[in-house]
Formats: structure tokens, C-alpha cells, sequence
């Protein structure tokens, strides 16, 4: 009864900043100004305005009329727009959000309207696609980039390939484009990323822009190399290679390679800290904030418990920053997988907090994913991950037993 009353009261005030809203903007048309400069502006995709070629509508505003000046707004196709504010000269945007449906990424055309030094924040909700599941429109949409389909963790997979077609076609204007931070959200599924976009400085030289081959045999992951990227099958699982008596190449041992995909970090820690802290300052953090309430209250379901959705700004925010560490390897190994038979964990799945803090105190970099709540980052080899989860099982069931000698 409480989270409706408190459901209520939000929706009233809602209406009644609307009603203001509406009352300023009036106010403000009759008043003579000076014609102030554009300093920024959203691209938000409208899909009810789709047309027959699959293009879709675009509106343009500004968050703040007082604030930011000039509030323009337009529907009509997206490149359109774009390629007219190029074309005119126009100041280019801080920040350019494109908000798209599908594979249109539009991120060609956001670029050459982004500030450098500026931000352009692009979106993919094609899972089929950039999943592997729809190879031809990956190809088309994606420079050429191809995914195992079945692989574990594919979902990160795609994101990087998402984030990586970005960077190749920053590179090909002339400019660098790195991810302040990137995010997989499971429901849609949506792919967005916040791309920093400067000036490239000398030739790009293709740097953190790779490949990666998963074996289906043993569940090792690691980057391919260029001298494997020939024929198909010419990448083999050298982990599986020691155990198969010198049978290097047979078929259980072929890896599934995906790329070309982002293998630098998905997020800047530096703006990763920065957000952290103004989302702190603005109560964005989930602990405090009214609406958080809300919104826990109307569903049944812990929110955190959802596909690993994080349930505040401040633990996506943490795992963001966790995730940033340079030393993570492009990928995480989900533990699920790492269970089955045949994989080496002698005593189950132990918890994963306490298989990350003994892969920390071997001195490894690992951290959890916020892709996937079974999923462990780790630059550590795979036997050292499996040995690391026998170790804490082993530790826990020797607590037990200790504990039931004392109890006797």
C-alpha cells in the first residue's frame, strides 16, 4: 500500500512538472531574445516513424531551453540530418546520442557531427546479428566481422564487435573513437557504448583490434593469433593438443574464432570514476532515490537476480570499473561451462566472490562480469582458474568437516 501511495504521489508530481514545463515554454516564446549559439543535442530514433526502406526518423532537443540555448526540433531521416549539419558547417555536438533500432548504427554519420574531444553514444539491438546467428547481416552491417554463434559468453562477444566496427570507422574518418564505457543490457537486448571521439594523431595502426578462438572441447578462450586467421580449422586448441597424443589439429581440437573485435578495455577507469562520483553528488545511486523505490516496488523479482542485471547505478558503476583493468583479458569464462563434466572442478561451482579473492591473492587480475552473473574475467590460464576453484572447494569443505569435529 505504501509503494502505491508513494507510486501515486510520483506520478502527480510528474504531471505537475509537465504542466510547468509547458507553462515556461509558452512564457519563453513570447519573450524577445538574442539568437543564442547550438551547443548540443540528442538523436533519438522514433520507430513509429520508420519509412518503407527501413531509415528511420530523427528528433534533435536539447535538455535545458534556459541552459543550453536554441531548441530545435526536426523528423526526418537520420543520415539526412546528419549529413546536412555536416555539410553546412554547422558547430559540431558534444554529445551525440543515437538512439537506433536494429543494425542501423549510424555511427558514420554521428561521428562527423561529433565534437573531437566529444562523445558519440551509439546503440545495436540486432542480437541475431551481432550473436552470429544472422551471418550475412553481421557481415554487412558489421565491416565484414563474423561470430561463433553457440560459443559461452557471446554476449560480450558482441558487444566488442559492436564497439570494435565503431573504432574501425573512426579510423577510416581520420579519428580515434575509445569506449568510455560500454554496456550489454539483457533486456531487448540492447548493445550501447559511449565512444570518446578525437583526432587521430599519425597513422592508425589497428591496435586493440583482434580476434578471439574458443575451443568447444575444453572451454579455453584466448586471442587468436594472425598466422591462425587462414583456412578454416587452421586455428587448434593447443591446451587440448598436450592431451591428445601429438594429434595437433584434429577436429576436437579446432577453435571457433569471432572477430574483428575491441580487446582493450570496455571501459576508461578515469571516466568510469569520474561518473561514479557525480552519481553520488546528483543521488543516482539506487540507496536513496525515490524512484529506485518505485520501481523495486512493482516488480516480485530481485532486480539484481535478473540475467545479472545490476540493481543501482553503483554496482554497474563498480563492476565498470572493475572491469576496466587493462590486465582483463576480451572475455569471460562462464562457470557453468567451466563445471561440466570432464573440465577438471573436483567439488562443484565454488561461490564466485571467493574463487575471484583466490585468483587476487595469486596475484591474477580477475573480477566478475556485468555481462553475465556466471561470468569470471580472468587473465589467469585456464588450468590456474580451474585449480583456483578446486583450492577454495577444498578449503570450504575442510572448514565443514573441522566445524562438525567440534560440534561432536
Amino acid at each position: 500500500k505504501k509503494a502505491m501511495a508513494r507510486a501515486k504521489a510520483e506520478k502527480k508530481k510528474q504531471k505537475q512538472r509537465k504542466r510547468s514545463g509547458r507553462d515556461a515554454d509558452a512564457t519563453e516564446e513570447t519573450e524577445e531574445t538574442e539568437t543564442p549559439s547550438r551547443t548540443e543535442a540528442t538523436f533519438e530514433d522514433d520507430e513509429n516513424e520508420e519509412d518503407a526502406s527501413g531509415r528511420s526518423s530523427v528528433s534533435s532537443a536539447s535538455r535545458d531551453a534556459s541552459s543550453l540555448g536554441t531548441v530545435s526540433v526536426t523528423s526526418q531521416d537520420a543520415r539526412r540530418l546528419f549529413a546536412s549539419l555536416f555539410a553546412s558547417g554547422a558547430e559540431r555536438f558534444d554529445v551525440v546520442d543515437v538512439d537506433s533500432f536494429g543494425s542501423e548504427t549510424f555511427v558514420d554519420d554521428a561521428l562527423r557531427v561529433t565534437k573531437r574531444g566529444g562523445y558519440c553514444y551509439a546503440t545495436g539491438t540486432d542480437a541475431l546479428a551481432l550473436c552470429g546467428k544472422n551471418p550475412p547481416r553481421l557481415m554487412s552491417q558489421y565491416g565484414g566481422a563474423f561470430v561463433a554463434p553457440n560459443a559461452p559468453a557471446v554476449n560480450e562477444t558482441a558487444l566488442r564487435v559492436f564497439v570494435g566496427d565503431a573504432v574501425r570507422r573512426g579510423a577510416a574518418q581520420g579519428l580515434q573513437v575509445t569506449p568510455a564505457f560500454s554496456l550489454f543490457h539483457p533486456h531487448g537486448p540492447v548493445f550501447r557504448a559511449m565512444l570518446r571521439v578525437e583526432r587521430l594523431a599519425g597513422a592508425w595502426e589497428g591496435e586493440n583490434i583482434g580476434f578471439i578462438a574458443q575451443c568447444p572441447a575444453c572451454g579455453e578462450t584466448r586471442l587468436a593469433e594472425a598466422d591462425e586467421l587462414g583456412p578454416a580449422g587452421s586455428c587448434v586448441c593447443r591446451r587440448c593438443a598436450k592431451t591428445t597424443d601429438g594429434e595437433t589439429g584434429s577436429r576436437k581440437t579446432r577453435m571457433a574464432v569471432s572477430g574483428p573485435l575491441w580487446t582493450g578495455p570496455l571501459h576508461d577507469a578515469a571516466a568510469v570514476a569520474r561518473l561514479a562520483r557525480e552519481a553520488e553528488a546528483v543521488d543516482w545511486c539506487g540507496e536513496t532515490d525515490e524512484h529506485a523505490s518505485l520501481v523495486s516496488s512493482e516488480s516480485d523479482d530481485d532486480a539484481s537476480s535478473v540475467k545479472g542485471q545490476k540493481a543501482s547505478a553503483r554496482e554497474l558503476l563498480a563492476a565498470f570499473a572493475a572491469e576496466a583493468d587493462p590486465a582483463l583479458p576480451p572475455f569471460y569464462r562462464r562457470t557453468d561451462e567451466l563445471a561440466r563434466a570432464g573440465r577438471g572442478l573436483k567439488h562443484g561451482i565454488p561461490p564466485l566472490d571467493a574463487w575471484i579473492a583466490e585468483l587476487q591473492r595469486q596475484g591474477f587480475a580477475a573480477c566478475r562480469s556485468h555481462v553475465d552473473a556466471r561470468g569470471l574475467k580472468s587473465n589467469a590460464p585456464l588450468d590456474d582458474v580451474v585449480a583456483a576453484a578446486n583450492a577454495v572447494a577444498a578449503a570450504a569443505k575442510n572448514a565443514r568437516a573441522s566445524e562438525r569435529e567440534r560440534s561432536l
